[in-house]
């Protein structure tokens, strides 16, 4: 028997957002440590977004924050950064759209760019979020 889930709403927040803040910080606690042993061996935090680059900032809502995606300016791009779904919540195929909801940010309705790092959960993403 499948469980119902609430629906999900995905809604432009500040990138201060308290639900924002606080599911950046569960990713990292969940990925730090897969990149420890690079961060120490790098002169700034790879880690570090800059505010000023965050174009728009998206947390997604299904019975309390699910899910964060933002776009950040990487030259003329959008790329996506820090996506992350709570584990409870992937593998559903819902909290996709979190990323997808920027493309009308762009030019020509382009999807973003998205690098998922190696180790990240979200590697694989990319054929997701691909048009």
């Amino acid at each position: 028997m499948s469980s119902v889930r609430p629906p999900l709403t995905v809604t432009a927040v500040d990138w201060e957002h308290p639900d924002a803040v606080t599911l950046r910080d569960e990713m990292a606690a969940e990925v730090g440590p897969r990149y420890a042993h690079l961060a120490r061996q790098l002169p700034t935090n790879p880690n570090a977004v800059d505010p000023a680059t965050v174009h728009s900032t998206f947390v997604a809502y299904s019975d309390g924050p699910v899910g964060h995606a933002a776009l950040r300016w990487n030259a003329e791009d959008l790329e996506v950064k820090r996506m992350f779904v709570r584990p409870a919540h992937r593998g559903s195929g819902r909290c996709g759209v979190v990323a997808h909801r920027g493309r009308g940010c762009r030019p020509g309705g382009r999807a973003p760019s998205v690098d998922p790092a190696d180790r990240s959960p979200a590697t694989g993403s990319r054929t997701l979020l691909r048009t």
